[in-house]
This record gives structure tokens, sequence and C-alpha cells, in this order.
């Protein structure tokens, strides 16, 4: 039996503590603020009449932390156990090297931040879009592989969310770094089977 297309989730953290400060957290690991957890709690009640068979996260917390809490939101609407959440390192946020920790509006004044949203340019010491397009689509690929009842639910960051629509939407590669995603509300599509496999097979001499 050939393999069935796929629901897929995607949904960035909660508000961070680095999202409410304005400063560039990239890999580093901040939790979410109250705002932020109470936002995983009604992602969580928007959930509650999906059937999901998987649900995996970034590792850092503010990621882990925003699905367990939404997930137990919805378990408690559903009367049922909270389903397991699986983390995943590939799907962590860009690498801000020497930006880490840097206010935006500073780096924006600067005429700095503009290097975030072209596709082969980086931070000074970090990750270029493009390279988080080679750690985060065979992560995706290896999730499609799997068999699933029910949809799949990826909670990881707004720099990895652009990435995936952008490509799966074939956007220009140099545009993908200018739309926003906002936090904890839970984007959905209907995907045909394999497709990260043959998006990953088509470009992947133009991705890095």
């Amino acid at each position: 039996m050939p393999p069935a297309d796929r629901h897929w989730v995607l949904m960035r953290h909660g508000e961070s503590e680095a999202n409410a400060g304005n400063w560039l957290a990239g890999q580093v690991d901040t939790p979410l603020t109250p705002r932020g957890r109470a936002q995983a709690d009604a992602a969580g009640a928007a959930l509650a009449d999906l059937d999901i068979g998987l649900v995996v996260s970034s590792d850092l917390q503010r990621a882990r932390d925003t699905a367990r809490r939404a997930m137990a939101a919805r378990a408690a609407l559903r009367g049922e156990p909270p389903l397991p959440v699986e983390e995943h390192g590939a799907l962590r946020e860009r690498h801000a090297g020497e930006w880490a920790g840097r206010d935006r509006t500073e780096l924006r004044a600067r005429g700095e931040l503009v290097r975030l949203t072209t596709w082969r340019q980086a931070p000074p010491g970090g990750e270029s879009q493009a390279a988080m397009a080679a750690r985060i689509l065979p992560c995706m690929v290896e999730l499609e592989r799997r068999s699933v009842d029910g949809a799949v639910l990826v909670v990881c960051h707004g720099g990895v969310i652009r990435i995936l629509l952008g490509l799966l939407d074939g956007r220009p590669l140099d545009d993908i770094g200018f739309f926003g995603v906002p936090n904890a509300r839970p984007i959905h599509r209907h995907l045909s089977a394999k497709r990260f496999a043959s998006l990953l097979d088509a470009r992947v001499d133009d991705l890095w």
C-alpha cells in the first residue's frame, strides 16, 4: 500500500523572555514568560479536536515546555493522558553566534539585522538559513517516514517554520526571511507523502 498523505501542524513556541525583551536568543535556552505559558495552554485547547499521532519539539526549553503544556491542556479537555513529546536537536532555532543576547533594535539601527533575512549570510560565528535547512530537512524526512496514526505536531521556532513554509510554498530563497511567525499559533498543512523528501531531493543544489 502506498504511503498516505499526512496532516502536519507546525507551531512556534509561546512568548519567551527573549521575545518579551526584544533580544536575539538563537540557541540560548531562554524560558517562556507567563504570557507564553498561557499561549501554550490556549494552543492545546485549539488542538483538542484534532487526532494527533506524534508530537515532536526542539530540545530548547521554550519549545519543549510549549509542547508539554499544550498537550496537557489538550488532554484535560479530552479526558485522556497527555501525549508524550519527542525532542529533536535538529529542530533548534538558528545559531546566532556572536549576536546571541544582542538587542534587535540595536542590530537594526546598525544595519546588521538585514543579514538574518538573506539565505546564505550568517551572523558572525553563527548559522545561515541555508545551513539551517541542511539540518532541518533531513529531520523532517525522517519524521515523514514514520508510521503514524493521526497528525504530526512539530513545536519549534520562528526561524525553522519560516524555512519550512518558505520552501513548501516555493518562495524565492532570499524572501524566506521576511515573513513573521506568531507565537503558539498552530499552522496546519496537509502534505502529500514524501513531500519533504521530494523537496530535499529537488532543491539540494540550491539549499546549501
